[in-house]
């Protein structure tokens, strides 16, 4: 399967289904992470839930504080 993931195609294994799934393999903790997928914003405690597909596009938002 191919996914975008910040505007870099990535091919993924078969065993890879989920957001949560797609974090792991990237060895990234969800934290302050969104996830924007056609529009739509995921949060952390949604990731386990919203399978991947083929050709999807994913952006990876990180949250940063400052002042």
């Amino acid at each position: 399967m191919h996914v975008y993931i910040n505007d870099q195609c990535q091919q993924l294994d078969a065993s890879i289904q989920t957001l949560s799934d797609l974090l792991q393999h990237l060895g990234i903790r969800p934290g302050s992470l969104v996830i924007e997928r056609s529009g739509a914003l995921f949060r952390s405690d949604q990731f386990a839930q919203i399978r991947i597909a083929d050709g999807d596009v994913l952006n990876l938002i990180r949250f940063m504080g400052g002042g």
